[in-house]
């Protein structure tokens, strides 16, 4: 399916997306998957969180790629685990503008961490590359990382991991809050 996906790309629809409702429904989908694996679930996900510019469905991919691996991690260490999943609001610098000058960018800071084996120093730096995978052949083909950081590259996010091992792994997703409309900043003035 993966591959699929890869040969003939989904066209993602960007528009206005609630993170604070995305991640829910992911949580929701998993349920069965959660239940039978005995993974238990905190969340704290701030309700008024301003929306990015996304597709919710891709984001919807993004958020159950990395759930379903925290899961198996989970699993394959000790068959149960927590799930801990976080979203809220992030001034997290400053952004170039067209200007030159820097302009404070807004971000919708989302973490999902599991309480599984963590992830060898070694590998860390590897995660994201497409085919790279610390699975056994016929669990991974180690496209899903590399989807999740190219889809959010998409959209102008970014994803990185802080692990350690025997402590477990947190994936963070920093999405761009979406400009209200009209408020996009002036042209550049030229000269000549």
């Amino acid at each position: 399916e993966r591959f699929l996906t890869l040969a003939r790309p989904y066209q993602p629809q960007e528009g206005s997306c609630a993170v604070q409702m995305v991640l829910p429904q992911t949580l929701e989908f998993l349920g069965n998957e959660l239940m039978k694996n005995q993974i238990r679930v905190e969340t704290a996900i701030a309700p008024n969180l301003p929306p990015v510019l996304a597709d919710p469905k891709q984001l919807h991919g993004v958020f159950l790629n990395l759930m379903m691996n925290a899961i198996q991690a989970m699993v394959a260490v000790h068959g149960r685990g927590t799930l801990t999943v976080s979203a809220q609001l992030s001034a997290a610098g400053i952004a170039p503008s067209a200007s030159g000058e820097g302009q404070k960018e807004d971000w919708v800071e989302v973490r999902i961490q599991d309480d599984g084996p963590g992830i060898n120093p070694a590998d860390k730096a590897r995660l994201f590359e497409p085919f790279f995978s610390t699975k056994p052949p016929e669990e991974g083909t180690g496209l899903g990382l590399w989807i999740v950081r190219t889809s959010l590259m998409a959209i102008k996010g970014t994803v990185t991991c802080e692990t350690e091992l025997g402590q477990g792994s947190t994936f963070i997703i920093r999405l761009p809050v979406a400009k209200p409309t009209g408020s996009r900043e002036p042209p550049a003035i030229r000269n000549g």
